[in-house]
């Protein structure tokens, strides 16, 4: 434990020499490391969701989970419903892009 411990101390008292030039730029670094997350949101989470759940869902529609389906045909007519799901899955794909895009 007290090794562990020493060992912190060492690694901050090496970084402290650099909070002098970091201190007045704090604020572009946090926006660095909310970019860094959300482009790690975008590629680990988007990527993946589109082509799990909306990719299906547009090239097999029988196999949309039941709930979309119910609140989908609800709401739009049953024959514009392949329509909607195919123009919402087609501006998916860009805006997950642009967010990941933006971010890096």
């Amino acid at each position: 434990m007290n090794d562990t411990r020493s060992r912190i101390r060492y690694f901050f008292s090496r970084l402290s020499h650099y909070a002098g030039y970091v201190w007045p730029l704090k604020h572009w670094l946090f926006v660095a490391f909310l970019t860094g997350i959300v482009a790690a949101a975008a590629g680990g989470l988007g990527i993946p969701l589109m082509i799990y759940k909306i990719f299906p869902a547009v090239f097999e529609p029988a196999s949309m989970p039941a709930p979309i389906y119910n609140f989908l045909a609800a709401r739009i007519a049953p024959e514009n419903l392949n329509a909607v799901v195919l123009f919402t899955a087609c501006i998916a794909m860009p805006i997950v892009f642009v967010v990941r895009g933006l971010a890096m």
